[in-house]
């Protein structure tokens, strides 16, 4: 039988990531992640997006005909104190990898949500981009904590896996994008009507277009 390494100084290293992270359901419990939901507004209602209260596909079918658009806004200090002070009733060290603070004021929820604790039993992460490109990084990073139990080896994971991840995301429309201020009437109306579809990125929490097409 191979011999195992053993740690001297091994932790118990937990994990905390906002809903944007998009994990499957099935790693976020194999590896018991705490997921903190950012929350949704449609109209007076709000809903957390937390697979249950906002149901994603019913979301998307439901977006074109949704007027004004819905907005988006962070969870609060006191919901991530709350859930963080319970991940802490078992872990050494707690790790958090969230949305860029460029992008939402998660980061900064989070970071009042933690600061109770003392610094040295956790590290708060600027993971600089979202979706599954932040979900990796999360991903990864319990993967080698499960195998180290080691802080520092996590946090080196994570730097080595960043740059060889990369989002890109195709955007069917410019409406919305002109109706949240992000392109002006002009660039929207021909982009819909030379059906010009852009492809954009998020590099170090700031969106990029990677590339503009004409087709799906």
């Amino acid at each position: 039988m191979g011999k195992v390494a053993v740690i001297a100084d091994s932790k118990k290293i937990k994990f905390v990531t906002d809903s944007t992270c998009d994990l499957p359901q099935a790693l976020i419990d194999r590896w018991g992640i705490t997921v903190i939901p950012v929350f949704v507004h449609i109209g007076d209602e709000s809903f957390a997006d937390d697979g249950v209260a906002l149901d994603r596909t019913d979301f998307y079918n439901r977006l074109p005909n949704l007027n004004p658009l819905p907005t988006t806004s962070a969870p609060s200090p006191g919901l991530c104190e709350q859930a963080i002070d319970k991940v802490f009733e078992d872990a050494d060290h707690v790790i958090i990898i969230t949305l860029p603070p460029k992008l939402s004021a998660t980061y900064e929820a989070m970071r009042l949500g933690i600061n109770k604790h003392p610094a040295d039993r956790w590290t708060l992460l600027d993971s600089g981009t979202t979706t599954m490109t932040m979900g990796y990084q999360v991903l990864i990073a319990a993967e080698v904590a499960a195998q180290t139990g080691d802080v520092d080896q996590v946090l080196k994971a994570i730097q080595q896996v960043r740059p060889n991840i990369k989002l890109a995301a195709l955007i069917n429309t410019l409406e919305n994008l002109r109706r949240s201020g992000r392109v002006n009437f002009a660039t929207a109306g021909i982009g819909a009507l030379l059906q010009i579809k852009p492809i954009i990125t998020v590099n170090d929490g700031v969106v990029e277009t990677m590339a503009r097409v004409r087709t799906m």
